[in-house]
């Protein structure tokens, strides 16, 4: 039985990985995505050239979609408080905790080798996100105001990506250790590498000081131009 619920799991997950609304979300702003700037259908291609609301929407989405799954494995190994877990972590049943891991690395590799769209996806962070929120909520939040400050600085959407990752799982992973959930810790580790490998072209343009910046004035002003001929259109 314990077998099955993990097949579940792992089928369940990456499934909702799979999903992906920027493409429509992208449409709404008439900017085929999938053929503008980088091609990723991720927030930070949203970003940069559909705007800041289609952005969030997309970041929103993919972090929720892979929070659902985690918490139907929490739950389905006998965890109690979906809203207190992040904070009570010893309380938690092992085998709990290892599907929680085991749904997000599923669902991240959902988002990242879609079955749909010929296993050509995103890059995981926005999934990661969700995991994040899940496990460590008050990290989570204070990771995601540093993301925003890199971006809105740096003006580097792959430096914020790698480095609210790597914060994120380093310190779970010392959580984990304490805890001695160590199936769980090899899960983590596996989901920053993966992270890792799909930033690796970022990672190369970064040693080359090559890689692309963000324009939040100009994706301010897509917002603005949208907005505005929408109620103009709304008040003829």
């Amino acid at each position: 039985m314990t077998a099955l619920k993990f097949v579940g799991i792992i089928v369940v997950a990456y499934l909702c990985g799979c999903v992906n609304i920027s493409k429509y979300v992208a449409r709404s702003r008439k900017v085929d995505i999938e053929h503008t700037g980088s091609g990723n259908m991720g927030a930070t291609n949203m970003l940069r050239n559909a705007g800041i609301v289609p952005a969030l929407i997309t970041l929103l989405f993919d972090a929720v979609k892979c929070i659902l799954p985690c918490a139907g494995a929490y739950l389905l190994f006998g965890g109690q408080s979906i809203w207190l877990y992040g904070i009570f972590r010893l309380s938690t049943p092992m085998l709990a905790d290892i599907a929680i891991y085991v749904a997000a690395l599923s669902c991240i590799l959902g988002h990242m080798f879609p079955v749909f769209r010929k296993f050509k996806g995103g890059k995981g962070v926005a999934c990661g996100c969700g995991l994040a929120f899940f496990t460590q909520p008050i990290l989570a939040a204070i990771l995601f105001v540093g993301y925003i400050i890199i971006i809105a600085t740096i003006k580097i959407g792959s430096v914020g990506s790698l480095f609210a990752a790597f914060s994120y799982v380093v310190s779970d992973m010392v959580v984990l250790a304490i805890n001695g959930y160590w199936a769980s810790f090899a899960l983590a580790l596996a989901i920053l590498l993966l992270v890792v490998v799909a930033h690796r072209a970022n990672i190369r343009r970064l040693a080359k000081n090559q890689e692309n910046t963000l324009d939040l004035q100009k994706s301010a002003q897509m917002d603005a131009e949208y907005y505005k001929n929408k109620f103009e259109k709304k008040g003829k």
